[in-house]
């Protein structure tokens, strides 16, 4: 099932979004969330269910942008 997801961390004053990720696929996101938390501690994983490639790529997008994450990316 496609969909967005976003690794997190859990601070003292709220939360550090690390990684936001557009895909075909959201079982993708274990290895993500795998990879996320070895290079930094994260503590949350959220999914969204979203089959709509278009609606999908451009949420990824704008929250990316207001995140300023520069790693955010589009899995297949």
């Amino acid at each position: 099932m496609a969909g967005n997801y976003a690794c997190l961390r859990e601070e003292q004053e709220g939360f550090t979004v690390l990684s936001v990720e557009a895909t075909n696929d959201l079982s993708a996101a274990t290895a993500d969330w795998r990879r996320v938390v070895a290079k930094h501690p994260a503590t949350h994983l959220y999914t969204r269910l979203n089959v709509s490639v278009s609606v999908r790529e451009s949420e990824q997008r704008d929250i990316a942008a207001y995140y300023e994450l520069r790693h955010a990316r589009r899995t297949e």
